[in-house]
């Protein structure tokens, strides 16, 4: 092993014989007996301070790790932890070699060597932490592998693993990631594993809940020792599980919580986000009666109005879409018709050249395709319930159509401006004309209106349209 001593002359970096680490991943004892001797083994590290146990031990190479382990001299291997503070039943439980970690925790076995705490060498291994508190079972947790974990929970079941430096326990981590198999067999080692929480609070219950995790939920209550779970409360907040689970609109995981403590619904303030809520009923009580007031208003008026907003949404919207409609439909037809005609040779349009012809084209274009982008928002609008996206999309809409609109007049204007003779009186009614459009539409968007338009969404919708 060479050292090399960085530039500021603090930092160490080692680094591993080439031909070692290779023969290490490719497991080539013949190599590894010719070239290298016991000595030489211990002090051989890569920059990440990985020993040679470390290396074979996370490429899953079981004839290295046997042969390291056969010298006794090397044994001190089992516990040297690398930069991160990972030992190499670390990378074996990460990496999910199961019959690594079946031999390193064999050769711990034979050990005889007893720690301060009285603790076998084998069980000071399955203990042992990293810099981020992780253990090899939240390892093995992790990445699922459910083999190791089991064999990690017998080969020590009276330890109680802790929560890492993140505060999650193996039984969080495993009900945060859905895996199911895990929940179900951490419980059967420990049921009061249930009851654990956070540096916030929070239990497995409520991450299960959260996430929205049936089955996961049901296990974890089914298997609890202790019925108070479903009442415990985090701390900022005092929420419950039931509260994650009513606000995120997990049906079934609600369904379930009130259908194991149907009393646990009395616990602070719950928010009501929908009114199919009621219609769960379990035993004397209805998920009416699980939704606390907010703002001492009930439910039943604050479903009123939700169902009233959403009908008046709904009915702008379908009003909407037929003018939109309508936009499309003269902006398509007029820019199949153009102004002038046709030339009967080339089959292009007469007025190409005029300044007036080529305004009309824009406009009508324009018009075209922003009503038909109006059309299209509101039928995406028909595929929503919930009021706030209905309410975004028909703002968006307006707009789409009420420029569509503005430019279909302009786009009307310019039409008759390159057929008619520029000295016409004609022409000076039709221009005059689409100035009033304009200046009425001016007049009806000016700031007073603007205000009184919001105001009177933000009362009927419930939002604020920035």
């Amino acid at each position: 092993m060479s050292n090399q001593i960085a530039a500021d002359g603090q930092t160490e970096i080692t680094h591993m014989d080439a031909d070692l680490y290779e023969a290490l991943y490719e497991s080539d004892i013949r190599i590894l007996e010719r070239k290298y001797s016991e000595a030489h083994l211990q002090l051989q590290q890569t920059p990440k301070r990985n020993t040679v146990l470390h290396i074979a031990a996370q490429f899953g190479q079981l004839a290295s790790v046997e042969w390291i382990l056969h010298f006794h001299s090397c044994s001190p291997l089992l516990q040297q932890p690398n930069r991160k503070g990972d030992t190499p039943l670390h990378l074996a439980a990460r990496e999910g070699h199961g019959a690594i970690v079946k031999a390193l925790l064999d050769a711990a076995k034979t050990l005889h060597q007893e720690i301060e705490s009285g603790v076998g060498t084998d069980k000071a291994m399955l203990r042992m932490t990293n810099k981020e508190k992780d253990t090899a079972l939240h390892e093995a947790v992790r990445y699922h592998h459910s083999e190791i974990v089991v064999s990690l929970i017998e080969e020590d079941p009276e330890f109680i693993y802790g929560a890492n430096i993140t505060g999650y326990t193996p039984l969080y981590m495993a009900a945060e990631r859905g895996y199911g198999d895990l929940v179900s067999k951490l419980l059967e080692w420990k049921p009061d594993l249930t009851k654990e929480v956070d540096e916030h609070g929070w239990s497995p219950l409520h991450c299960a809940a959260y996430l929205g995790y049936t089955k996961i939920a049901e296990q974890l209550l089914d298997k609890s020792s202790d019925k108070s779970v479903t009442y415990l409360a985090i701390k900022d907040t005092k929420k419950t599980a039931l509260h994650f689970a009513a606000n995120r609109h997990h049906r079934e995981t609600v369904k379930l919580l009130l259908s194991h403590s149907p009393d646990c619904c009395e616990q602070g303030k719950l928010k009501k986000q929908m009114k199919e809520w009621e219609k769960v009923v379990v035993g004397p009580f209805s998920w009416q009666e699980a939704i606390n007031k907010d703002n001492g208003s009930s439910s039943k008026n604050k479903d009123v109005r939700e169902d009233e907003s959403m009908a008046f949404t709904e009915r702008l919207g379908e009003t909407h879409l037929i003018v939109a409609t309508l936009v499309a439909t003269v902006s398509c037809a007029a820019g199949f018709t153009l102004p002038g005609g046709y030339n009967d040779s080339d089959g292009m349009a007469k007025l190409t050249k005029q300044v007036a012809f080529k305004a009309f084209i824009v406009t009508d274009t324009l018009a075209m395709m922003l009503s038909v982008s109006a059309v299209f928002v509101y039928f995406v609008m028909s595929l929503h319930k919930d009021e706030d996206i209905l309410a975004k999309q028909l703002v968006l809409g307006t707009c789409l159509t009420m420029s569509s609109v503005v430019l279909m007049v302009v786009a009307f204007v310019m039409g008759l401006s390159a057929v008619l003779p520029f000295s016409s009186g004609l022409l000076l009614v039709v221009c005059t004309s689409g100035y009033l459009f304009l200046i009425i539409v001016a007049f009806t968007l000016t700031c007073p209106f603007r205000i009184r338009l919001k105001r009177k969404i933000k009362t009927v919708l419930k939002i604020t349209i920035k």
